[in-house]
């Protein structure tokens, strides 16, 4: 059985269920509580006897808010689960702005390294930026699986190959992140977007 059948159920229905509560007044459209926190979760023998290891990355400018749930549901299932918080990420914009995407690699290797050093085979998963750093990885080191939700691969904006120019003059810039188009729900990702860091997320892509 293919232990990711349904697994981006509990996503989908959480955030239905946060619309529905916002449209009859049960939770302000911005949640004040985003748990931005990494989540590291050891197997549970009692649940799961197998050898795989699940690491979760997320997205630019984002935290692991945006994959807590998902994260969360396969560590309820009992598999080993680490879904960093890359550097930068989580905290304040300004920390994201003397960030190198290097620092995103060696975050997310650092992760593999802990499921690889407690013996588990590793399924990467990633979502847009962290798509980006799950295929990189999947390159570099061994995985038993890779999923990409919505990857990053390709520079579309213009802005981005220039941004190293621009930085000097405009800082920062609105933000690009929580693009999730149902009504209400918030990745919990900065409210501005350092344009450094869009170098960044350049050289990286």
């Amino acid at each position: 059985m293919n232990i990711f059948e349904n697994s981006l159920e509990p996503v989908r229905r959480i955030r239905r269920k946060v619309h529905e509560r916002q449209q009859t007044g049960g939770v302000p459209a911005q949640q004040p509580d985003f748990n931005h926190e990494p989540l590291s979760s050891p197997a549970d023998p009692k649940k799961y006897a197998g050898d795989l290891g699940i690491l979760i990355v997320h997205g630019f400018t984002g935290s692991p808010h945006s994959l807590h749930p998902l994260a969360a549901y396969l560590a309820e299932k009992g598999y080993p689960v680490e879904l960093p918080r890359l550097p930068g990420h989580g905290t304040h914009w300004r920390d994201m702005a003397v960030t190198h995407y290097t620092d995103w690699i060696d975050s997310v290797e650092q992760a593999y390294e802990r499921l690889t050093g407690a013996g588990y085979r590793v399924i990467v998963i990633g979502m847009s930026m962290g798509g980006c750093l799950a295929a990189h990885l999947a390159a570099r080191r061994p995985v038993a699986g890779t999923v990409l939700i919505n990857p990053f691969f390709v520079d579309v904006n213009p802005l981005m190959r220039i941004a190293h120019r621009v930085a000097p003059v405009l800082p920062v810039m609105r933000s690009i992140g929580s693009d999730i188009a149902v009504p209400g729900v918030d990745e919990g990702a900065y409210a501005r977007t350092p344009t450094a860091s869009i170098r960044q997320l350049h050289l990286l892509g």
